[in-house]
């Protein structure tokens, strides 16, 4: 029990519950292992939108509550076979095997457009953030790594076409 709950504590994100970098490490090579054969990989990028400027205007413990209310979504959206994964202050994975970049695409629409629907209590009121998504899937010649930039480079596309944007 003991090993089972230092394993638990050194692969999620402890505020969030989430994977963490170290998992996502240890389980991209198994994934593009097994998508070698005959079954699709996909990842999709997630970043809070002007997150920055959130944590200025409201504090850093507004922006723990949205970033713990985001990753909620993210699980509670995410397939049963998916992992999501915290990357980053602000930035959250999806892996999703068994899922061609077309479906990935709708989920990372859906999450999306599922998160600007939720509202944070703020001392002005309630406050609602956007997250914008990159989706990418793995091509026969890619590696984890290529994966993943592909995937931040969706993001970035996202980014510069004005946030709250699925590519």
């Amino acid at each position: 029990e003991l090993r089972r709950h230092l394993r638990d504590l050194a692969t999620h994100d402890p505020m969030t519950g989430t994977r963490n970098r170290r998992y996502l490490d240890d389980r991209m090579p198994h994934l593009v292992r097994a998508a070698r054969g005959s079954s699709p990989l996909s990842v999709v990028m997630f970043d809070i939108d002007l997150f920055k400027q959130v944590n200025d205007t409201y504090g850093h413990s507004f922006g723990d509550r949205v970033i713990i209310g985001i990753a909620s979504e993210l699980t509670d959206d995410a397939p049963t076979d998916a992992d999501v994964v915290r990357t980053g202050g602000d930035e959250f994975l999806m892996l999703l095997p068994d899922h061609d970049e077309e479906a990935a695409g709708r989920l990372a629409d859906h999450v999306r457009r599922r998160c600007a629907d939720l509202r944070f209590a703020a001392s002005v009121g309630h406050v609602g953030v956007t997250v914008s998504a990159g989706v990418a899937r793995l091509l026969p010649t890619m590696t984890a790594d290529a994966l993943l930039s592909a995937a931040d480079r969706a993001l970035y596309r996202a980014k510069v076409a004005g946030r709250d944007a699925t590519r």
